[in-house]
């Protein structure tokens, strides 16, 4: 929404990281000179009261980590970055505004009017008239009936109120710059499937660069908290990691994980890619092959069980059990 996001990283007594909080970035001011690098590292960023533009509080670099989506300038510590939705603000407004014309129109253009016209008659005819036929219609629709020159004419309700084409054209206007395809929010139209199929992994790779800028800040959260416990970030071996999305359906994985099977893949591989834990799996099928043995030990010694072929009496079993 904001294209930027700017965390305050909160010391506790002990001069450690106790938490980050996210700060709103529309009243976040880096100072910088004009080649774009901070002024003093002490005084880099500054907080402003939106309403007064007086300054409230001044943050040093440590303090305050800025990320950005798609700045201008990348070297330019200035240049805040820019909402995904930011080339579609105003197509954004038109599309509401026209919204609310067409509800507003359909409210008032749409029923059904009736216009009484009585020639030569007074205000107090008019107004004992009106309130005669309103108090009717109020209990049943009626019929009117005049004493004196005059008629009753229907209007009748706009007959283009199903016309909605600019609607739709701001709606596509707004979806051609957005990050995500209108056919995931329902909207599909005509829209072909194989063609939303590239829309939507063109919008999981905008989530993939969204959530490498959010791992860029928690990565210098991490650091800081390195520091101020007199360790070197470059001597410790760390990532931040996302979990992973799921975006297909169980039988699209359990297919997936058959046609690895087919190809020879290990077994835990197979299950992971059925969206399964292989060590659960190893688990329930250990506890389930216990729980359907015919003979439980219980803790004794297990029968021996022989099968000797062809030597088995005349109309008798040839499997031998005996408890040793």
């Amino acid at each position: 929404m904001e294209g930027n996001l700017p965390l305050q990283w909160v010391l506790n007594a002990n001069q450690q990281i106790s938490r980050g909080v996210r700060m709103a970035s529309e009243t976040i001011q880096p100072i910088v000179h004009p080649n774009g690098q901070f002024k003093d590292p002490v005084s880099a960023y500054r907080q402003i009261d939106l309403a007064s533009g007086r300054e409230e509080a001044v943050f040093p670099l440590w303090q305050l980590t800025l990320v950005r989506l798609t700045p201008d300038n990348y070297d330019d510590m200035g240049a805040m970055g820019r909402p995904y939705l930011d080339a579609n603000r105003t197509v954004w407004q038109k599309l509401i505004m026209t919204e609310e014309d067409l509800v507003l129109r359909r409210r008032q253009r749409a029923p059904l009017r009736m216009a009484h016209v009585l020639e030569g008659a007074t205000k107090d005819d008019l107004d004992d008239y009106r309130q005669g036929v309103e108090q009717d219609q109020q209990d049943i629709t009626t019929d009117y009936y005049l004493n004196k020159k005059g008629g009753v004419q229907a209007v009748q309700g706009d007959a283009n109120l199903d016309q909605i084409a600019d609607v739709s054209y701001l709606l596509d206007t707004f979806f051609a710059g957005a990050p995500a395809p209108k056919g995931l929010f329902g909207m599909v139209g005509d829209l072909n499937r194989d063609i939303l199929e590239d829309l939507k992994r063109d919008y999981f790779e905008e989530i993939d660069a969204l959530q490498d800028t959010q791992a860029e800040a928690y990565e210098e959260g991490f650091r800081l908290s390195l520091l101020l416990n007199s360790i070197n970030p470059d001597s410790v071996d760390f990532r931040i990691i996302f979990a992973e999305r799921r975006t297909d359906t169980p039988n699209q994985r359990a297919d997936l994980a058959l046609k690895y099977q087919a190809m020879g893949v290990p077994n835990d591989m197979v299950w992971s890619a059925a969206g399964l834990d292989p060590a659960k799996v190893r688990a329930g099928r250990d506890a389930q092959s216990s729980a359907n043995d015919p003979y439980p030990t219980d803790g004794q010694i297990a029968p021996r069980v022989s099968v000797t072929p062809g030597n088995a009496p005349k109309g008798e079993s040839m499997t031998s059990i005996e408890n040793n």
